[in-house]
């Protein structure tokens, strides 16, 4: 057997294997042999069924099982176990040329981790958001909990734009306004501060009494015929908003909080926490992008399989299990292709920093995620770290999430972080949008 390594590409290489009958023949010999004494035929005792016929009836398939064997021992021991090649994701037979008795050429392409020294790009700034929650942003989360135990009281007035309105709905030929038999649809609400409500409806409703009819006809958004609808106003229902005092916190709260001051105060609390959790991924977003934009380095075709692979099985877990009918599994893994190769890309810098900057997590700094993802809330912190060791493979994960953060954070000190605040930021935002567009 002969075998040679070519590099193909700077983080791809080639195995090739050539053997002759003669370098395959002891082990399908015994092959056959161990097959000869489980066969079982009629007109022969087991065991005793002719060589001949033996090969004749599974000498393809023992002389293909061989051949696979073959190529899968020859890549262990040419490639895995020398340990010359920092092997990444899964090889590929990229050419088998093989018959029984015949000579075996086989080609296997596998991938290896780059060698590359990380650029840090000098002079670069990134951008951070950082928004103070302002009362108003306040009185609007209160509002829209007041808004949300509010009753609805029926009204003898004209609809306004925040009503809720009670229809019996007939359906009539649009030009002469003739009902259409078994067309009509009773007790139909609709509630005209809903955004998505079609303003064909929301126009005509607008001002109509009770007892009152409105025509409305729909254009067909393909092109064909209108359709057209007389709608009769059976009743209106108006928000009737609970007064903003103590004892509505308590109620509306379940407790949480007991005083409109208490109330303020978690509302603020936590819209301040929302904006500091998106200003954190925004930074890091905008931080792993520029790392990578600075480090263009080759990824293996087999790691970027292996995302794609991801992707998919994401759809997959996403559509219980199976693909969805009709999936294009091929179109949707070019469409993600980027995608995957941007990622890969992190996974190497990240991997390349964590080595060059000998980074670890540490028992403390788990202890620490536990007790913040603990604070104030209904679990303990002992509770959560049993939780975490509890579930195969949770505390891995984990572990890559504060591996990612001390990255994140090393990075930063190689950076100008210049804090916007949130007018300036979306308009930043806006200016990329335009010019990735352009591109």
């Amino acid at each position: 057997m002969q075998t040679s390594i070519k590099q193909v590409t700077p983080v791809e290489y080639d195995l090739e294997i050539n053997a002759g009958p003669e370098d395959l023949a002891e082990d399908f010999q015994a092959e056959l042999r161990s097959q000869r004494t489980r066969t079982n035929l009629k007109g022969f005792r087991r065991g005793k069924v002719p060589t001949s016929l033996v090969k004749k009836l599974y000498g393809k398939a023992i002389a293909y099982g061989l051949a696979e064997r073959s190529i899968q021992q020859t890549y262990e021991s040419e490639v895995m176990q020398p340990g010359l090649h920092k092997v990444l994701g899964q090889p590929k037979i990229t050419t088998l040329e093989y018959e029984m008795d015949g000579d075996l050429h086989a080609v296997i392409r596998f991938g290896v981790r780059p060698e590359f020294e990380v650029v840090y790009p000098k002079r670069v700034s990134v951008s951070k958001l950082t928004h103070q929650v302002a009362d108003d942003e306040v009185d609007h989360d209160i509002e829209h909990l007041r808004d949300s135990e509010a009753d609805l009281v029926p009204v003898d007035d004209k609809v306004g734009d925040d009503d809720f309105v009670l229809v019996d709905l007939q359906k009539v030929v649009p030009e002469t306004g003739t009902p259409l038999i078994g067309e009509k649809r009773e007790d139909v609400t609709f509630y005209l501060g809903d955004k998505r409500l079609r303003e064909e409806f929301r126009k005509p409703l607008l001002g109509a009494a009770p007892g009152g009819t409105v025509r409305i006809t729909i254009p067909d958004d393909e092109g064909g015929d209108p359709v057209a609808y007389e709608l009769t106003v059976k009743e209106i229902k108006r928000k009737d908003l609970p007064e903003l005092d103590d004892e509505f916190v308590k109620t509306a709260t379940k407790g949480q909080a007991e005083t409109v001051d208490q109330l303020r105060e978690q509302v603020t609390k936590r819209l301040q926490n929302s904006w500091d959790q998106q200003s954190k991924e925004l930074l890091e977003t905008k931080v792993v992008e520029t790392i990578v934009e600075a480090n263009q380095i080759d990824v293996p075709e087999s790691v970027i399989e292996m995302y794609l692979d991801s992707f998919v099985e994401e759809v997959r877990k996403n559509s219980g299990d199976s693909l969805p009918e009709g999936f294009d599994e091929d179109a949707f893994r070019e469409s993600r292709k980027d995608e995957a190769i941007y990622q890969a890309r992190w996974m190497l810098i990240k991997d390349k920093i964590v080595g060059d900057e000998d980074l670890a997590v540490a028992e403390e700094d788990r202890e620490k995620f536990f007790e913040k993802s603990a604070a104030g809330g209904e679990i303990s912190t002992d509770l959560l770290r049993q939780y975490y060791g509890s579930i195969n493979g949770l505390m891995e994960q984990l572990d890559q999430r504060l591996m990612t953060e001390k990255v994140i954070d090393f990075l930063l000190s190689k950076f100008k972080v210049v804090e916007k605040d949130r007018k300036a930021f979306e308009k930043e935002i806006e200016k990329a949008a335009k010019k990735n567009k352009k591109k």
